[in-house]
């Protein structure tokens, strides 16, 4: 069987043939398991029967709700990654179908709703676990899609839980247009979550050194050290009291905390950020990269 049209053009050759020769495995709700890299982390026995993510918490109904409310009370990530996302759609062409592609969809992340509602946008998603937000499993480390057949790259709140940052980016810049554009936000200030699928925290330079391929539209903080203050209260106390539940009430009762992250400097915030975005624009294939010397002139905190 071959894949829909949706992504039918751009899937990789070798997953074209393999789903011909019907080799490709798929989960208990018929979506395409497109991982065949055995130092995956991925459980592909367990991703074929559940719609579970990385901690086992169920992405579906009442979790997810909870979730989505409680992040968004105590985040700027909502309202600043909306307002990228009409930047970004308004920096490419409007004369021509757009191939967007969020690595890690499975959750559904702040700020997307411009990208669903675009009539240009043909909206592609996978993650690692089965769920209702996408269209096939994959490993970032690998992504299933031929170089240069995607023109928005959406990756949020993923770095830091993937094995091989450096190539999960690598492969997000080879599979993305000359000029088209990559939206990152990633945590530097922020405690342990994902339980042991947490490897990773980026400074603002760190971020933007994963994008090498990638010149500079924007960067800056996402969340300042109001929200990194809400974060750390809420494992103190759910450390105090041995209570996740209780962690979460102490997250919600502290979220006035992040209104303090309007009045501090920039270059105060990229010092004690909770997390940074990255938005950049793919460089033409016969450019160089950028520098980890030319990234030190991007520096914006004190």
């Amino acid at each position: 069987m071959l894949a829909p049209p949706k992504f039918n053009d751009i899937l990789l050759p070798k997953w074209k043939a393999a789903l011909e020769e019907k080799a490709v495995r798929n989960t208990a709700s018929g979506k395409w398991v497109l991982i065949d890299d055995p130092r995956s982390v991925v459980d592909l026995d367990r991703v074929q029967v559940e719609q579970f993510d990385t901690t086992g918490s169920d992405i579906t109904g009442t979790y997810e709700t909870v979730r989505r409310f409680m992040s968004k009370a105590r985040s700027h990530s909502y309202t600043l990654s909306a307002a990228h996302a009409k930047e970004l759609l308004a920096m490419l062409p409007k004369d021509r179908t757009l191939n967007a592609l969020i690595v890690g969809g499975g959750t559904i992340g702040p700020g997307i709703d411009d990208l669903v509602a675009d009539p240009r946008v043909n909206l592609l998603a996978f993650d690692v676990y089965d769920g209702p937000n996408i269209d096939f499993v994959a490993d970032g480390h690998d992504i299933p899609l031929i170089d240069e057949s995607i023109d928005i790259i959406w990756i949020q709140a993923v770095l830091e839980h993937v094995a091989d940052p450096q190539k999960v980016a690598a492969e997000c810049e080879r599979v993305l247009r000359e000029g088209g554009i990559i939206y990152a936000e990633t945590p530097f200030m922020q405690q342990v979550h994902s339980e042991r699928y947490d490897f990773m925290r980026f400074t603002a330079l760190g971020h933007r050194l994963l994008f090498s391929r990638c010149d500079t539209v924007k960067s800056g903080v996402v969340d300042g050290p109001g929200v990194a203050l809400i974060w750390s209260l809420r494992f103190f106390f759910g450390g105090l009291f041995r209570s996740k539940a209780v962690g979460r009430l102490a997250g919600l009762f502290f979220t006035w905390l992040k209104f303090f992250d309007h009045i501090i400097p920039e270059n105060q915030k990229q010092m004690g950020a909770c997390s940074f975005y990255f938005m950049g624009r793919r460089r033409g294939r016969s450019e160089a990269s950028v520098s980890p010397k030319d990234v030190l002139k991007e520096y914006a905190g004190i």
